[in-house]
């Protein structure tokens, strides 16, 4: 935020540490540069209060989503270390996620443990965090699905696609520990027919929770959570960042309702015959005027979503393209969904990604 040094525009009161107001949400100011004619300063969420707490110890075990933010919250401190008597942080917790999962959190913040660590909620128990000022929400889902469609030359000035496979993993080798045993399983998740130039393999290690006695049951929670690592982790990384156009502004426009408006969670398409780019994507971020409340520009990718995005392709030869896809998939053993890459698909930027079961192999 930039405030002009004005008497009337109480810059004096944007210092480190306190507290402002942007789009009804507080931010905490961390950060602030002075020159001659303004102030500038920076903040996070006040969700990020969190980092000043402390888990000492916190084991949330067989419980759901709402369950288990109730079970972290009950276990941070105020005071690091302490415990009993400190008082809780001041955030209301929130989540609609049916699944039981256990996990541990020792010597941590509570952010690391919702987000952060390896073993974190996020990962744990999956969903989608949403910060209303001191509500917390992490829901199976935030965004609403179809909220939007973004065509080139109509409310959409700008496109840039960006296709990252430097940390590319098409292949995991995993370990479980199982009732302290380690290596008590092991095994590989990878594609079967891959003809990419490197095939780079990277190492998970999994525990199992202590209270699952029966060996079927404890070997079948390995693979889940080796599963859900796959579906998360491997995977190139996929982005757009599109420059908007407000057609509220615009006279043809001007009597819709609900035009414009970006969420982050959304879930809707975006459309480039000239980059021949037609994808469903979700919003990651947004730049909003916080003035105006004007959305500026929007940053697409997955949260943990399945991405369908087809270069070089046209409207008409979309759907069959998707079920082609889809076919040659099945036939692939040690699969991600029905996600096959070739490096003659790479190389040409053509590729499905589309939802579906990871299938492992273990010893």
């Amino acid at each position: 935020m930039v405030l002009p040094i004005h008497e009337d525009s109480g810059w004096q009161y944007a210092i480190e540490f306190n507290v402002i107001k942007a789009r009804g949400q507080p931010f905490r100011i961390y950060s602030k540069k002075n020159s001659m004619t303004e102030r500038t300063v920076y903040a996070r969420h006040i969700f990020y209060d969190l980092n000043g707490h402390f888990i000492l110890s916190a084991h949330p075990t067989d419980l759901n989503g709402q369950e288990a933010l109730e079970w972290i919250m009950d276990h941070t401190y105020t005071h690091r270390g302490t415990a009993g008597t400190a008082p809780k942080p001041p955030f209301r917790v929130h989540s609609d996620i049916p699944d039981k999962r256990t996990a541990y959190y020792e010597k941590m913040s509570p952010t690391s443990a919702l987000l952060g660590a390896e073993n974190s909620f996020v990962n744990r128990w999956g969903g989608e965090l949403l910060r209303d000022g001191y509500d917390i929400y992490i829901n199976e889902r935030r965004g609403r699905q179809d909220a939007f469609r973004l065509r080139h030359g109509v409310n959409m000035v700008a496109v840039e696609e960006s296709i990252d496979c430097s940390d590319y993993t098409p292949c995991v080798y995993w370990e479980a520990t199982i009732r302290g045993v380690e290596n008590a399983a092991r095994g590989v998740a990878a594609y079967r027919q891959l003809t990419l130039p490197v095939q780079p393999m990277t190492f998970l290690k999994v525990t199992v929770d202590e209270s699952i006695t029966d060996d079927k049951e404890a070997t079948n929670d390995a693979l889940r959570q080796v599963q859900e690592y796959v579906a998360a982790n491997c995977m190139p990384q996929v982005n757009y960042r599109v420059n908007v156009v407000d057609l509220r502004r615009m006279e043809l426009y001007k009597n819709f309702v609900g035009l414009a408006e970006y969420s982050v969670g959304d879930t809707g398409t975006v459309y480039s015959e000239e980059l021949g780019i037609w994808t469903s994507q979700q919003i990651v971020k947004s730049t909003i005027d916080a003035v105006t409340g004007e959305v500026q520009s929007i940053e697409l990718g997955s949260l943990r979503k399945s991405i369908v995005s087809f270069a070089g392709l046209t409207a008409s030869s979309y759907q069959f393209e998707q079920q082609r896809a889809e076919e040659a998939a099945k036939n692939t053993y040690g699969y991600l969904g029905t996600m096959l890459y070739t490096y003659e698909r790479l190389k040409n930027t053509t590729y499905a990604e589309l939802a579906g079961k990871v299938m492992v192999k273990y010893d």
